[in-house]
């Protein structure tokens, strides 16, 4: 979290964390209003109204997402979230180390095809510890990486997830014995 002592302070008011959600794009300014009439309706809170309009695995690949809250703080989604008792710490741990294990994932099928050097790479993790973005965000940043070349990337993955825990070596062997391209 980029200030944890601010984060305290700041009172996460439904308004707060319906702002935070727009900011992250999970919400439209057109959701939003739709969301707010059902709870004035309704008596339901925000929570209730809009945690089932986010399907689970759009909000766990934005819970790094930098937000800034409306006393100019900047932390992350996941954060703020915990904080407002939206998702567990659990939760947010379980996503954080699933994103991390699709970036190492994405960076080993972009090698191999090509599309990232191992300098870049380096550069990239920097940039991604610097800044908090995502590694397939970092990429796009940098221009070591078309949308496209990740989407692309991320198929393979999705389609052949086990060659992520797999040792590095697999993927090799199956290419030779014509089992992948």
């Amino acid at each position: 979290m980029s200030d944890d002592v601010k984060l305290e302070e700041t009172v996460l008011t439904e308004e707060v964390l319906a702002e935070v959600l727009r900011q992250a794009n999970l919400l439209s300014v057109r959701e939003l209003e739709r969301a707010k009439a059902k709870q004035a309706r309704t008596g339901f809170s925000l929570r209730e109204v809009v945690l089932p309009l986010i399907p689970w695995g759009r909000l766990r690949r934005m819970l790094n997402a930098d937000v800034q809250l409306p006393d100019g703080t900047r932390t992350t989604l996941g954060d703020v979230l915990v904080e407002a008792h939206w998702i567990t710490r659990e939760q947010l741990s379980e996503a954080r180390l699933d994103q991390e294990r699709a970036g190492r994932a994405l960076a080993r099928i972009l090698l191999t095809q090509g599309v990232l050097t191992p300098t870049r790479l380096a550069e990239a993790r920097r940039y991604q510890e610097r800044t908090g973005v995502s590694f397939w965000r970092a990429l796009i940043n940098l221009d070591f990486a078309l949308p496209v070349e990740i989407t692309h990337a991320f198929q393979a993955y999705n389609q052949f997830p086990f060659l992520a825990e797999a040792d590095e070596d697999l993927a090799e062997r199956l290419i030779a014995g014509g089992h992948l391209d």
